[in-house]
């Protein structure tokens, strides 16, 4: 009142019972007859502050959630700025969140396509596109980051929009399938191939046969197929054991990979698959 300045200030009163109200309050000078008065208004914003504490305390509990979850997820504006990337998509990508824009986030967040080397071009990338309105479900990418084991990932998303339809950005969750596709990986490859030599097994085998008699008739020319017998294996099974016997059956296998199977037993088979166009040394030797 002394200066002639308005004041503005926020404060707790102190009830008769002891409990507090936050209170807001300001003044505004007043000229009198004699001398000069002020007039006070106080508000008591007892419930705005409730709210703002219990957003405070929702955001919290939010944040909390989402770096608790080993389910990475990512969110941006509708700029494009990322503005949401939790502790399991750090941990993907090896390094902290930074403020990169759509065509930087290949590069700089190593993403690949699923066969690990091919890099995602921006429009492949899975926000981008839930940016872009696509409803994004399980597309497959690779993260790849430099001197770290590369990962498999899902990433399922869409976009975020406001209740009068505005875009206010995106939003993917991506999971982590790096061990299961590893897992689905040796299955295909165990149910095609023998488990001792590592050759295509039968199966395998006349698959390949189909496939070179359609190229066949299509193309012309021939196709071969060469049986391979191990003379004298059983001797060798009966003289040193079949550790032995298993370890001879390994080195053969390692001689003839690229073109053979193993039906079973002593027998690997060798299918020659353009057998009137090969160059010599590219064809099986001659048994003596």
């Amino acid at each position: 009142m002394d200066t002639g300045q308005p004041i503005r200030g926020q404060d707790n009163f102190v009830r008769r019972d002891g409990t507090t109200v936050p209170v807001a309050y300001s003044n505004a000078p007043v000229p009198l007859a004699r001398g000069r008065g002020a007039v006070v208004a106080f508000h008591d914003f007892t419930d705005s502050n409730r709210a703002q504490i219990e957003q405070e305390r929702e955001r919290e509990l939010l944040s909390t959630v989402l770096e608790s979850l080993d389910t990475g997820v990512v969110a941006c504006t509708a700029e494009g700025a990322l503005t949401l990337f939790n502790r399991a998509t750090r941990e993907m990508h090896g390094i902290p969140e930074e403020g990169r824009f759509p065509a930087e986030w290949a590069g700089h967040y190593d993403l690949f396509l699923r066969d690990g080397r091919t890099p995602m071009r921006m429009e492949e990338i899975p926000l981008l596109r839930a940016l872009n309105g696509e409803l994004v479900r399980d597309a497959e990418l690779v993260i790849a980051p430099k001197g770290q084991p590369q990962r498999t990932v899902l990433c399922s998303g869409r976009a975020m929009q406001s209740s009068d339809g505005r875009t206010l950005g995106a939003v993917v969750a991506m999971h982590d399938v790096t061990e299961r596709r590893k897992v689905e990986e040796q299955l295909a490859h165990q149910a095609l191939h023998d488990p001792l030599t590592g050759l295509a097994n039968r199966q395998l085998l006349l698959d390949r046969l189909e496939q070179s008699l359609l190229r066949r008739s299509r193309r012309g020319g021939a196709a071969g197929v060469l049986f391979l017998d191990l003379d004298e294996f059983k001797t060798i099974n009966d003289a040193h054991g079949h550790d032995v016997g298993d370890a001879v059956l390994v080195a053969v296998g390692n001689r003839v990979r690229g073109r053979a199977a193993r039906r079973g037993h002593d027998r690997p088979d060798h299918h020659q698959r353009h057998l009137d166009s090969d160059p010599p040394h590219d064809r099986p030797p001659r048994r003596r």
